[in-house]
């Protein structure tokens, strides 16, 4: 994760030891730091046209809180995030971050400048999601890593946004062309990444895929048959 720049206050003198600060015992250390957004990729290679549109700026600056009994964030700053035509700011609303089901991620819950999720433009003709769904909950996503304090890996960069939202939008895709009703979606947002989770209920559908052709002198035709059953299905991107 980028930081620019890094500030601390302890309220105790901190010692040096064997190349690392140590904090008193009953001190209490807060640690200010300020986020770069994370550039648009050049060349965005086999990116879609919707996730390479997409953009995240994270908070300018955040305070973090440590002590004896734990850390906590005191301050953050507003956040935004941008996809599928849509612009929402994001305000931190004090409340506990929370881990976000199926995503290894933490979320810092945040006040959406928009109470809908609109899907307003989309590029893709192999996901196309429209309409509009109500947000609840939003925030600011972090990357958790599995692994103890003492070998943390590098930052996986600045987060992203995040928006859950229920009824009221819809999807349409190469499997389901005709546009399904999304029950409950989920949509991440990162500069130059999308990610998209939705769960609805679809007819059951066959899509014929065209496979290579056969070396000459066959002129078989391969295909394979993609079916999907009666039942509530989900779908990412």
């Amino acid at each position: 994760m980028p930081l620019p720049e890094a500030r601390s206050n302890c309220t105790a003198p901190l010692s040096y030891q064997s190349g690392t600060l140590v904090v008193p015992a009953g001190a209490t250390l807060t640690i200010t730091v300020t986020l770069s957004p994370v550039s648009s990729p050049a060349n965005p290679g086999s990116t879609g046209a919707d996730a390479a549109a997409a953009v995240f700026t994270p908070p300018a600056e955040v305070s973090i809180r440590f002590q004896q009994s734990g850390a906590a964030f005191e301050a953050v700053s507003a956040s935004r995030a941008q996809a599928y035509g849509l612009t929402v700011n994001l305000d931190w609303n004090k409340e506990t971050p929370v881990r976000v089901d199926g995503l290894p991620v933490v979320l810092l819950p945040c006040n959406a400048s928009a109470s809908s999720f609109a899907f307003q433009s989309v590029d893709s003709t192999l996901f196309v999601p429209s309409g509009t769904g109500s947000i609840s909950p939003a925030g600011w996503a972090l990357p958790m890593a599995a692994t103890s304090v003492t070998s943390l890996p590098e930052a996986a960069g600045p987060g992203t946004g995040l928006f859950e939202f229920a009824k009221g939008a819809f999807i349409q895709t190469a499997v389901e062309p005709a546009a399904v009703p999304i029950t409950v979606g989920l949509v991440e947002i990162g500069t130059g990444f999308l990610y998209v989770l939705i769960t609805g209920e679809a007819k059951p559908a066959t899509t014929t895929y065209q496979l290579w052709p056969p070396a000459a002198p066959s002129t078989l035709n391969a295909s394979v048959d993609f079916e999907t059953l009666p039942c509530s299905s989900s779908h990412s991107s």
